[in-house]
């Protein structure tokens, strides 16, 4: 049986999504809160609360916390090349694809993407589905569900 967990996929995604080097993002499996938590900025539990970091070690119980995974770059690139293999536009799947061949690819796709607002709408919904898809496949793969609410 799932555990069931008290909170959104919207937060879920908001924690997926900020989730970098710099930042970890814990859900508490009872409450549902999550914790943010930075070494190199304020870090704030499930209640909001600033903590210390020296007071993180608590997100360590695995019975309660568990680590919200986050984007990853080699993830989100993918995620750009299966759009970019959606396009029917072939002037834009070009620049698309140039964007992705040349440095720094995630700014040049998004700055693309500005000059063709109808594909740049489709791509933030097609790109939330993906992030979507990969929460959810998180979920499963630590036999946990959203509380309906």
């Amino acid at each position: 049986m799932k555990r069931k967990i008290k909170t959104t996929m919207d937060e879920l995604i908001m924690a997926f999504d900020m989730n970098a080097n710099e930042y970890s993002q814990y859900l508490n499996l009872e409450t549902g809160g999550i914790a943010i938590i930075s070494e190199l900025s304020d870090s704030f539990d499930e209640n909001g609360n600033e903590i210390n970091w020296d007071d993180t070690e608590r997100f360590d119980d695995k019975s309660k916390y568990i680590l919200v995974p986050g984007s990853d770059p080699r993830e989100a690139f993918e995620i750009m090349e299966r759009f970019t293999e959606t396009v029917e536009n072939r002037e834009l799947q070009q620049k698309l694809c140039h964007a992705l061949s040349v440095h720094r690819p995630f700014y040049h796709f998004k700055d693309v993407l500005l000059n063709y607002p109808d594909e740049q709408k489709r791509w933030f919904s097609f790109q939330e589905q993906a992030i979507r898809q990969q929460i959810h496949d998180w979920l499963e793969q630590n036999n946990l569900e959203l509380e309906k609410k």
